[in-house]
């Protein structure tokens, strides 16, 4: 019983998480997010294990934070080459690497990236996003 209600927080807590990140207050700047150009496609990533430390996120071996990015932080959308590129999660200043995953990225797709579960069972949840305008009165989850 206990496993299923850890299950079923970590549910809601990683639904919260990808609704929090399609809502957000008014920018100061009305610079839109990167387009994909042909031969990209575009992916955030998200600290969403809610016991790990702050971490350092990865493309391909190049570092791509200067700051501990700290649980429920998100990096907005990056471009990134269409095909199989190296996503790795590292503590925080460290070469101790959490999460290793060859991610298949399609050009002009929109993508997240979830650290998530506790950190002695973080892994990294996948998924192809929506961002097209929805219906009136209608919302993408």
């Amino acid at each position: 019983m206990k496993k299923q209600s850890i299950k079923f927080l970590t549910m809601i807590a990683l639904v919260a998480v990808t609704i929090s990140s399609f809502t957000s207050c008014k920018k100061d700047n009305d610079d839109p997010a990167p387009v994909a150009t042909p031969g990209t496609a575009r992916v955030t990533i998200v600290h969403a294990s809610p016991n790990a430390p702050g971490v350092d996120l990865l493309l391909n071996g190049t570092k791509l934070n200067s700051a501990a990015v700290e649980y429920l932080d998100e990096t907005g959308y990056l471009t990134v080459n269409e095909g199989t590129q190296n996503i790795k999660v590292n503590v925080f200043g460290t070469s101790t690497t959490v999460i290793n995953a060859d991610v298949p990225f399609t050009k002009n797709k929109d993508y997240s990236i979830f650290a998530i579960d506790s950190v002695s069972k973080i892994s990294a949840l996948v998924t192809t996003d929506d961002l097209t305008t929805p219906a009136t009165g209608k919302a993408h989850v």
